[in-house]
């Protein structure tokens, strides 16, 4: 395993990739702060238990591909994503 390991440069972009994404998102949470009304920050990981939102599975577990959603299915992952957002306006008290 010399220096030009594939695995070990996967790594390195990697690691740079989330440094560069922390630097980045460090600007906007000090943007939030000092604005605290104005914006909010939605991280794709934000989570809702089942029994706050019928649709979580449904969300969880929906394919990720380019095809259109049905209108039942985009009912229900939108009716997630309002209670995911929601839930994060009351968790951090935002308004």
């Amino acid at each position: 395993m010399g220096s030009l390991n594939p695995f070990r440069l996967m790594r390195i972009t990697s690691i740079m990739s989330d440094q560069s994404w922390a630097l980045r998102i460090r600007s906007f949470v000090n943007y939030l702060k000092n604005n605290p009304k104005n914006r909010a920050l939605l991280l794709i990981g934000s989570t809702v238990s089942d029994a706050e939102c019928a649709n979580a599975e449904f969300a969880k577990n929906y394919p990720t591909n380019l095809c259109k959603p049905n209108r039942s299915g985009f009912e229900r992952l939108a009716s997630h994503g309002y209670t995911v957002a929601a839930n994060t306006q009351i968790s951090f008290g935002l308004e």
